[in-house]
């Protein structure tokens, strides 16, 4: 293990039957990258300050490394920017929630004294009276 983020950790996500115009493959799918680095999530929290949605594209946008997704024309789509905008919300939510189920799943760092645990009883374990 590093302390720091493994740019070639993926995972490939099926998204399904084809539904690009034309149906030139099989199968849609997206890789995108399971560990982000710091300066990642500095970009990430820089518009989650003022737009949620925008930081959900951004993630998107620094977390997606290849895609078989084509245009409404056929063309190929880059993945940048402006493509991860135009994909439709269900498809967005997607891949935005294997991105985040990703990223976040080593994340087990302790909670501040007397919060809860995510898997513990509502009870706090805090000898601290409230």
């Amino acid at each position: 293990m590093s302390r720091f983020a493994n740019r070639a950790s993926t995972a490939r996500l099926d998204l399904g039957p084809c539904q690009c115009d034309g149906a030139p493959h099989d199968a849609d799918w997206v890789e995108y990258r399971t560990q982000l680095g710091y300066g990642d999530f500095g970009q990430i929290a820089t518009v989650a300050q003022t737009d949620l949605l925008a930081a959900k594209r951004k993630t998107l946008e620094v977390a997606i490394v290849a895609w078989n997704l084509v245009g409404p024309s056929g063309e190929e789509m880059p993945i940048d920017g402006d493509s991860v905008y135009e994909l439709d919300m269900a498809t967005a939510e997607t891949i935005y929630n294997a991105v985040d189920a990703a990223v976040f799943a080593d994340q087990n760092l302790p909670n501040g004294s007397g919060a809860r645990s995510r898997n513990s009883s509502r009870a706090s374990a805090s000898r601290t009276r409230k």
